[in-house]
């Protein structure tokens, strides 16, 4: 199964180092949003591997979820649905999944995975335009509320196996 990784984008912070003449600072730094979401990406698809998706219609599943102790996927919901099956494995790769929480971020971060599955490299193309301009728009609505803690989205694109 091929897999192609995605994301959209979020904001981190990093906090500065000591001036010169002061005595120096323990810092931390916020793994970069995009190692996080590459990191993430590989263990969702870990577990899509694992799955047996030859039977899954094409399509687009997001799940939303928080990250709990021991990075185990928690509150994981369905919230823009695809069809029973695509939904239902999309839901249970991040259930599957051990993330660790993004650093900088709390329990009540919400986390946002897409699954897009497709049997054709057109198809795929088609449905991952679709994912994208739905993220752009999401993100839009985000931005312009201005909420605290907007959703960390990651995404992974695969080709359903010929059976």
């Amino acid at each position: 199964m091929k897999m192609l990784l995605y994301a959209a984008a979020a904001a981190c912070i990093a906090l500065p180092s000591a001036s010169e003449g002061q005595s120096p600072q323990i810092v931390v730094r916020p793994q970069p949003l995009q190692e996080w979401v590459a990191a993430a990406s590989r263990s969702l698809e870990r577990q899509l591997m694992r799955m047996d998706v030859s039977q899954v219609e094409p399509g687009i599943s997001a799940v939303r979820f928080n990250i709990g102790t021991k990075g185990k996927p928690v509150n994981v919901k369905t919230v823009e649905r695809a069809n029973s099956d695509l939904d239902r494995v999309a839901r249970l790769a991040v259930r599957r999944a051990r993330l660790e929480p993004m650093a900088g971020t709390n329990e009540k971060q919400t986390y946002k995975a897409i699954v897009v599955m497709g049997k054709d490299p057109v198809q795929l193309a088609q449905l991952r335009s679709r994912a994208l301009a739905r993220a752009a728009e999401e993100n839009a609505r985000w931005a312009g509320r201005r909420l605290p803690n907007p959703a960390i989205t990651l995404g992974v694109i695969a080709d359903i196996p010929n059976s």
